[in-house]
């Protein structure tokens, strides 16, 4: 059996390392995401690229199922690692894949059986753009198996300690991605529907590579065995898997809720500005979400130890990373905000203004998100997947949509809704640093 990277004594250099493949992993997939935007904004028309951004939020609910199963069941199978348990690992493994095949095929014929009233009664689609979603929403649907499976075998790679492994399948997925939307938008004149053509075909590849990988992989910790049900394993996946399936919804209300209220502002040319902008939104968030996704295993694989000075190391080299990267990020939006704009409306003055106005005030919101995103990670990796929801679920569901429904009416209009994001994830860092020191405290004596 080849050795895990997670038994590695990582210091700040090596841990970083080991978080790198998931890091450019996730933003690559945020990049290649955004190529869809790209040649929708470019090739088709404003009105397809806010038509495609009026579905994002049902695709989100369809991304934060599979984090649902597979961040919380990567944290129970990293700790099961750790004690040495390996066979109920493999079969915990064998289990949530198998989980995820069947949720994906309700999914997608619930996706298409009642995509009139999702997408209308649901989503809030106009007659102008909803030709463009219908069509977006129904080809990418019927990929929503892979679309879960590329997503869990992010997580379960790392886990597997070959983060690297992840990085080159959702690489080839991304660049056939990238080919494939010239190819079917045009070249081939399928307009939107090759989009969602070429995003399906792209998450079909690490999907099919993660289910051969972990078929044929005898030599290495984890592999597909007999899955064997156990309630409380499930039960347990879901409590941890809660803080990162509450950011992924996040991102689907925060969508929503844009979209319904910047389309009473700015009508359809506001909506394809807000698309640009969270875009943009979720590519910088990226960044500190897959460095959490790369360390949380081996953090749990030393708590799983019970390696609490570890541990305690882990968390003051990660802390010391995200505060940083936050800085960074925070600049690069600020100062690369016309070059993410060109991309989409080079040639549209309106939409451009627009659009780089609103990533300003939103690249506030980058100071405070990164240590909430590890934060809620960390929570998750000590088995503490409550304290991650809760998180998650303050920030989105009670300061963000809170600072949206006033703000506006304080007299900032549609830049009230932009700041709203700023306020919610301040409110949220001071919640977060509260149950920090609190839980710290717990371990950091089991460490001297």
């Amino acid at each position: 059996m080849t050795e895990n990277q997670l038994t590695e004594q990582h210091n700040a250099r090596t841990l970083l390392r080991f978080a790198a493949p998931t890091i450019i992993m996730t933003l690559f997939m945020s990049l290649y995401t955004m190529v869809d935007g790209i040649f929708v904004a470019n090739f088709i028309s404003a009105d397809a690229l806010a038509g495609l951004n009026l579905v994002i939020p049902a695709l989100s609910l369809l991304v934060a199922l599979s984090v649902l199963i597979s961040s919380g069941g990567s944290v129970v199978i990293s700790r099961k690692l750790g004690e040495m348990r390996v066979t109920e690992a493999r079969q915990d493994l064998s289990c949530i894949v198998l989980l995820t095949c069947l949720s994906g095929a309700v999914m997608t014929a619930l996706a298409l059986v009642f995509a009139d009233p999702i997408l209308r009664t649901g989503l809030g689609v106009t007659n102008i753009l909803y030709p463009y979603a219908l069509d977006y929403y129904r080809t990418l649907m019927a990929f929503a198996i892979p679309c879960l499976l590329q997503v869990q075998f992010q997580y379960l790679f790392v886990t597997a300690g070959a983060p690297a492994l992840g990085l080159l399948c959702v690489a080839a997925g991304g660049i056939s991605n990238i080919v494939l939307d010239y190819v079917l938008i045009v070249l081939c004149q399928l307009h939107i529907r090759g989009a969602a053509l070429a995003t399906g075909i792209g998450y079909s590849i690490p999907a099919a590579a993660g289910l051969i990988w972990f078929a044929c992989n005898r030599r290495g910790a984890l592999y597909f065995t007999t899955p064997r049900f156990r309630l409380c394993t499930l039960r347990e996946s879901a409590v941890n898997g809660a803080a990162g399936m509450i950011i992924n919804l996040a991102g689907a209300a925060v969508t929503w809720f844009y979209n319904r209220i910047i389309i009473l502002y700015l009508g359809e040319t506001g909506v394809s500005a807000a698309t640009i902008v969270l875009y943009a939104r979720f590519m910088f968030n990226s960044l500190p979400s897959g460095y959490a996704s790369g360390v949380a295993p081996v953090i749990s694989f030393n708590f799983g130890r019970r390696d609490f000075g570890r541990v305690k190391l882990l968390f003051h080299i990660s802390m010391r990373a995200v505060l940083m990267g936050s800085v960074l990020i925070f600049a690069a939006s600020t100062l690369l905000r016309g070059q993410i704009t060109s991309l989409f409306a080079s040639d549209n003055i309106q939409l451009a203004s627009l659009a780089q106005r609103r990533i300003l005030l939103f690249s506030i919101s980058y100071l405070c998100s990164g240590v909430n995103i590890f934060a809620a990670a960390f929570f998750s990796a000590l088995n503490r997947g409550k304290l991650s929801a809760a998180i998650m679920f303050m920030n989105v569901f009670v300061f963000l949509i809170g600072a949206m429904l006033l703000l506006p009416k304080l007299g900032l209009g549609a830049d009230g809704v932009w700041l709203a994001v700023p306020a919610a994830e301040l409110l949220s860092l001071l919640m977060t640093v509260l149950l920090l020191r609190r839980t710290t405290q717990d371990i950091w004596q089991h460490a001297e």
